[in-house]
């Protein structure tokens, strides 16, 4: 999608996954690439070197690449405590927020359309996104996909 088609009311903040070697973590603010296969603290110092806000991604996620916080000695910008995705959604949601609660990290979602991240910005733009995140004036929102929504996904 380029930048002239998409919606006055939508923000697009350039954003990447990267697979460390210890599981994913989402790079936003970057376009730049950040080499595959870094150990997860050189992958946040990357995406921080390049101005772009690091958040593990589906932390104790048993069934994908995810990172367990715990051997972490560089934070994150933000934790993702919710990911639809998640099969065992009602271990891994609450030991994320337990992590981030406990270090006070900033807390965030992924899965369109079924999870959402509400960011209290006075000005919408993606500067202003990435602080408020960085921040912490966010709050997650979302639920767990449906068994039907797996297997719809599974099926196409």
């Amino acid at each position: 999608m380029l930048a002239r088609d998409v919606p006055s009311e939508l923000l697009v903040i350039p954003g990447i996954e990267v697979s460390s070697r210890d599981g994913h973590i989402i790079g936003l603010g970057v376009s730049d690439t950040v080499p595959r296969g870094l150990s997860a603290d050189e992958t946040i110092l990357q995406i921080k070197r390049l101005g772009g806000v690091s958040i593990v991604a589906h932390p104790y996620d048993f069934l994908r690449s995810a990172i367990n916080p715990e051997i972490l000695t560089t934070m994150p910008d933000a934790i993702e405590v919710i990911n639809s995705a998640s099969m065992l959604h009602s271990i891994t949601w609450k030991r994320a927020r337990t992590f981030a609660e406990k270090r006070k990290l900033p807390q965030t979602t992924e899965t369109i359309g079924r999870a959402y991240t509400i960011v209290d910005v006075e000005s919408r733009d993606a500067a202003s996104v990435l602080v408020a995140i960085r921040n912490g004036q966010v709050a997650p929102e979302g639920r767990p996909y449906h068994f039907s929504d797996r297997v719809r996904k599974i099926i196409r």
